[in-house]
């Protein structure tokens, strides 16, 4: 049996920290969080899953806060989510067959497709470009010499991958659904000024047009009941 950190870097997100945890199934042994410095009940709530809670006072440096947690590791795999997405079930079973293994999988490294929930409807993602290629970097074999790099749209560095793409699981991204269109002008403005190249990605990424095509998804089926219920409530 292989072992599992779950890993996070948070900062005010009492609104969906249950979600994210909740979605995980307790499928972690390890579950390390980094808190920015939050005012509101997201460290009460990290506490109630166990934790470890490691406070770094934000800075606006998304590397400098993972790296933290990278320092912390001591299982065999990592696994990462942000406070404002949840994973379906396949996931879930992803991270247990992982688990099972008595020996690495033949990857090193899953990259596992992001969703993102639309702007108008909990039960709808946006299923056109460029939402439909989003492919992320979050389950990955644990080395000492692994770190993150780049302040923003940060990138994992380090030894050589045998990458796999999990097609069938999924990363549901709330961002959309919870930020108004101001707050998401202002964000694309900090990384137009911190990373210039990606700036054309950030404003299709955060600022949707009018041209999206939505697809409906099972939430009934792909996430377990206290998923549902707490999205409900948002």
């Amino acid at each position: 049996m292989q072992t599992i950190s779950a890993c996070m870097i948070v900062l005010n997100a009492e609104k969906t920290l249950a979600i994210a945890l909740e979605s995980l199934e307790n499928v972690y042994e390890d579950l390390i969080i980094i808190d920015g410095g939050s005012t509101d009940s997201t460290c009460d709530i990290a506490s109630h899953y166990g934790a470890r809670i490691i406070h770094s006072e934000w800075s606006g440096d998304f590397s400098e806060q993972r790296n933290l947690y990278l320092r912390e590791v001591k299982t065999d795999w990592v696994f990462i989510i942000d406070a404002d997405e949840f994973v379906d079930n396949k996931t879930v079973e992803l991270l247990r067959v992982v688990k099972d293994y008595e020996h690495k999988t033949n990857g090193d490294r899953f990259y596992i497709m992001r969703r993102w929930i639309s702007p108008f409807s909990k039960r709808h993602y946006i299923s056109s470009y460029p939402y439909n290629i989003d492919w992320q970097d979050r389950l990955f074999y644990f080395q000492k010499n692994l770190y993150y790099k780049d302040q923003v749209h940060e990138r994992l560095i380090g030894h050589c991958f045998r990458d796999l793409e999990a097609t069938v699981p999924h990363i549901y991204h709330l961002d959309l659904f919870l930020t108004d269109e101001k707050t998401r002008v202002e964000k694309v403005k900090k990384y137009r000024q911190k990373r210039p190249q990606n700036t054309e990605d950030a404003n299709y990424l955060y600022l949707p047009n009018n041209n999206i095509i939505l697809e409906e998804w099972n939430l009934d089926d792909d996430i377990n009941h206290s998923v549902k219920l707490l999205l409900e409530k948002l």
